[in-house]
């Protein structure tokens, strides 16, 4: 269980991640206009 609850952390976590780079390349191009 344990090792289920931390890779399913893990891949929450990069998913997070994905959104603050999609979020921060939205700024930027936002920024370029």
């Amino acid at each position: 269980l344990l090792g289920q609850f931390s890779v399913s952390d893990n891949t929450h976590r990069l998913q997070l991640d994905l959104k603050k780079q999609q979020e921060a390349r939205g700024q930027v191009s936002n920024r370029g206009k």
